[in-house]
Order: C-alpha cells, then sequence, then structure tokens
C-alpha cells in the first residue's frame, strides 16, 4: 500500500510542484502581474484516479509565504498540488489590496489573498460561513470577484439565494467535481434571500434555519419565569413561557433539541440531487459550529443533514466551524468528515471585539435555554490549547462506487509558536502526528469508524459502509 511521506516525495515531481508554485506566486504579487486575471481552475491531471485534498477553515490576514520561503509552507502546497482538486472554507471576505478592515471587527483578507490561495493549490473556496457575509452586499460582491480574478471556483454565497446554492463544478465528465457549500451558524442578515418576481432577493450566504424546541425542568423554568417576570422580557400562558421570542416549555427535565428548517433542508438536498445528475462526484461543504466550539461530537440535526446529503447523491461531507477536528463517519457509499478544523488561522489579526457568538465558544444550547440573555459581547478565546493548532490535509479518492479510500495527513499550525507566530499549516512532527491520529481515530470510533495508521499518515477504513437510509 503506498504511502504519501513529507520527506520521500520523488525529486523530479518536488522540484516540478516548487517550479509551479515560483511561477504561480511571481504572477499573483500584485507589482508583479502582467495580466488581469488568471485562467479559470481546472481538474489536475494526476495520471492517477480522481482525487480531492480538503482543509478547514482559512482565516488570512497578510501574504502567504513565498515559494522557497518556508520549507514546511511548500510540502503542504505541494501536497494540495498532487491532488486532482483541493478546497477550503474561506471564513472572511476579500476586499481591495490594501484597504483597512475596522478595528474592531473580524478581518477582511486584501484580494490578494485569492491569489495566494491558488497559488497554495487550491482550486474549489467555500463562502457558507457565519463571517461570510459580515459587509452584506458589497463584501459578496467583492469577495467573488476577487475569486473570480484569481480563477478559483466558488460556492456558497452570492447576490441572492438561489446564486448562493449554485455548485462550484470542476472538471468534464467523466471526471467532473460538483461542490455545494451551506452553513447552520449564520445569523438572519447575513442569509441569502430568494428573488421573487420583481422583489430582488438579498445578498448573503446559503445557509439552513434551524428551529430551536426547549423543554425546561421545573425549577429551571421557575427560575426563567422569574427573571421574565422581573426584566418584564417575558410572559407566560397556557403553551409555555415566552422569553425573548422564545417558547419555553414546563417538562420533567431540561432538554434543547434544534431542527433543520424543513424548507432550506428540502431545497439543499434538491440540490445535491440534481448535482449527482450532472457530476460525477458530489461534495457538500458544511460549516456548523452546533452544539459549540468545545464540544468533539456534532449536534444531532448536523449528522441527520450529512447523513441525507449522502442519500440524496453526495459523495463526500466536508465540515468545519469549531475550529478543531471532529470524527469521521463511514455512511453508504460516502464519508463525512465532521470538522476538519482550522488549515490558515491568523487569530492574531483578529480583535477580542470581533468575534460574534459561534467563534466565543459559545454553548449554543445553553445560549437557547437563557434566550440569549448574556452579560456582555462575545469575546475570541486565546485559543492557546493544541488543539486549535492541529488539523489534517483529508485527500479522498473516488471510483465508481463512491469514496474508495481516504488519507489523513497531519497538520501543525504553529502550536509551539508564540501566539503571534501561529496560523500557517506545516507538516506534523512525528510525535504530533501520533497525537493528532490518535485522537481523531478515538473521535471517529463513536461512528463506528476505524483508521488505520502507519508511518504518520491516516486512512479511514472504508470496509463495509452503513446500508444509506439506516
Amino acid at each position: 500500500m503506498s504511502r504519501i511521506s513529507w520527506t520521500g516525495v520523488g525529486m523530479l515531481a518536488a522540484a516540478a510542484a516548487l517550479l509551479a508554485l515560483a511561477l504561480v506566486w511571481r504572477l499573483s504579487r500584485e507589482a508583479d502581474r502582467q495580466i488581469s486575471a488568471l485562467p479559470p481552475a481546472t481538474l489536475r491531471d494526476t495520471g492517477g484516479p480522481l482525487t480531492l485534498a480538503a482543509v478547514g477553515d482559512s482565516v488570512i490576514d497578510g501574504p502567504l509565504p513565498a515559494a522557497g520561503a518556508d520549507r514546511g509552507f511548500d510540502q503542504v502546497a505541494a501536497l494540495l498540488h498532487r491532488a486532482s482538486a483541493a478546497m477550503t472554507n474561506l471564513e472572511e471576505e476579500l476586499g481591495p489590496t490594501g484597504e483597512a478592515h475596522p478595528p474592531d471587527a473580524w478581518p477582511a483578507g486584501a484580494a490578494d489573498v485569492a491569489f495566494d490561495l491558488r497559488r497554495l493549490g487550491i482550486t474549489i473556496v467555500t463562502r457558507a460561513n457565519n463571517h461570510g457575509a459580515d459587509r452584506g452586499a458589497d463584501g459578496i460582491l467583492s469577495t467573488g470577484a476577487a475569486l473570480d480574478r484569481a480563477g478559483l471556483r466558488h460556492a456558497g454565497a452570492g447576490r441572492d439565494l438561489d446564486a448562493a446554492r449554485e455548485p462550484a463544478v470542476l472538471g468534464d465528465r467523466p471526471r467532473r467535481i460538483a461542490v455545494i457549500a451551506v452553513a447552520t451558524s449564520v445569523d438572519d442578515e447575513a442569509r441569502a434571500t430568494r428573488t421573487r418576481g420583481d422583489i430582488v432577493g438579498r445578498a448573503g450566504v446559503s445557509s439552513i434555519r434551524t428551529h430551536t424546541d426547549i423543554t425546561a425542568d421545573p425549577a429551571t423554568y421557575a427560575a426563567l419565569l422569574s427573571m421574565a417576570q422581573a426584566t418584564h422580557t417575558g410572559s407566560e400562558s397556557g403553551s409555555g413561557l415566552q422569553l425573548s421570542g422564545r417558547l419555553i416549555r414546563k417538562g420533567d427535565r431540561t432538554s434543547v433539541e434544534i431542527t433543520a428548517d424543513r424548507e432550506d433542508l428540502d431545497d439543499v438536498l434538491d440540490r445535491v440531487r440534481r448535482a449527482h445528475a450532472d457530476a460525477d462526484v458530489v461534495v457538500v461543504s458544511l460549516h456548523s459550529h452546533e452544539p459549540g466550539n468545545l464540544s468533539v461530537a456534532p449536534a444531532a440535526f448536523v449528522r441527520a443533514f450529512a447523513r441525507q446529503a449522502i442519500d440524496s447523491g453526495a459523495s463526500l461531507v466536508v465540515g468545519h466551524g469549531p475550529r478543531q477536528l471532529r470524527g469521521i463517519e463511514v455512511y453508504g457509499r460516502g464519508v463525512i468528515l465532521y470538522s476538519l478544523g482550522n488549515f490558515i488561522f491568523d487569530r492574531a489579526a483578529i480583535p477580542q471585539n470581533g468575534a460574534d457568538v459561534y467563534d466565543a465558544n459559545t454553548d449554543l444550547d445553553a445560549l437557547a435555554l437563557d434566550a440569549v440573555g448574556r452579560s456582555g459581547p462575545p469575546v475570541l478565546p486565546a485559543y492557546d490549547e493544541a488543539v486549535w493548532w492541529e488539523s489534517v490535509v483529508a485527500t479522498a479518492t473516488f471510483g465508481d462506487r463512491g469514496v474508495v479510500r481516504v488519507d489523513l495527513t497531519p497538520i501543525d499550525l504553529g502550536t509551539e509558536r508564540p501566539r503571534g507566530g501561529r496560523g500557517r499549516p506545516r507538516p506534523a512532527s512525528a510525535e504530533r502526528a501520533a497525537e493528532i491520529l490518535g485522537r481523531l481515530a478515538e473521535q471517529s470510533k463513536e461512528h463506528g469508524t476505524r483508521i488505520r495508521i502507519e508511518n504518520g499518515v491516516g486512512e479511514v477504513d472504508i470496509g463495509t459502509p452503513a446500508a444509506a437510509g439506516s
């Protein structure tokens, strides 16, 4: 069984990859660029089966290292370039090069970030996340223009809901990939809406709305009722307590159940079915922080949606959002990566008050229960623990029966570095690679999935997958 090795790449292949990186780098910087745009990304001819290298969230402030300037970064780039296609979730908007973003806001990248991603080996960018529409329609349009200029395919945000739902398509049959991007952790004002007749839809991200059913045990219910009466923020009726726009019912125990909106769910799954009819491989990108970043288990409704996406024709579901790895599930003819954590995370560029509730490691179940009553604005965590700075590059290989192999190559975003020097991926050391893969293997056991580990690389045991619909 062949294995990827950071040090065992053939000299000719490595030299060719670095030469390509250097060429795109030279073309990508504003001062040296002699053309207005790069040609649209196409599938790379790897001489073998169709492969996709998937990585997690990217939050980028400033230029990425030039080819040859950082050997570890170059090795990660070479890994992405060896796949037919590579994708990341861009958790920021892009604006004109040199444009400053407000000091108390989530950072916006310069337009040249798109060219840096292309040089890095990324060919598909997903945009559906809780920061994909921070600056409204202007940010949506400027980001799309920047990605288009770099020749990157992108999905998940647009001028209205239909545009945001459109898949990013790469390649021609019989090697055609379609990527659909959605998010569940999105504020109402960031959601794209549909154009209906003369009523123009709102620019935003492709989202799946959620609904929360709250039940409180007698003691908790009494405490919430007392708070509502004292603050005049709620009232009681025969159906329960209306508190800050939420209905809380009294029951034997306290529970918070989050469910996906049926209309949004049906719409997205219909898109998956239509993409499956037109493409050989369908990938669904899902940005979800629920039930909170500190949880290594996805929310129940997330797991249900991911399985439904596979049932509808997707081969791979790529999750991100909670900034740390979550387990992997082999299901039907597909594989679900519940979270790939961070890929590029320039934490030092994010102001403390630039966070929202999803960034702040909020327990979203508890937030629903107290009906968004908070003592102050969300605060960005320090993210000092190693789990926030460790991830994998997941390279999926596709065949006639869907996903036939997934390799997991551990990366380290600078766990041992000072806070200001963290955020850029490099190959994990042997010791750290073992820790990353060991933790991911344990999490995946909860989904009935086994990960084989050999020579510092993990391989998902596709085995005999669970029957679709089970």
